[in-house]
């Protein structure tokens, strides 16, 4: 489960709830993967915030 909360001040505060530790994420490449995601959902973010 993803959630975000909103924390004023454009910033938004990300909690993930997975099913494996932290180790087991890692070493399946999962924390890189969701990296990733949230890279590219930063960006998208960036430039819907440049469009107004």
């Amino acid at each position: 489960m993803v959630t975000f909360e909103d924390l004023g001040n454009g910033q938004t505060k990300l909690t993930f709830v997975g099913n494996e530790t932290i180790e087991d994420a890692n070493e399946s490449g999962q924390l890189e993967g969701w990296n990733q995601v949230l890279d590219k959902l930063a960006a998208v973010f960036t430039d819907l915030a440049q469009a107004k």
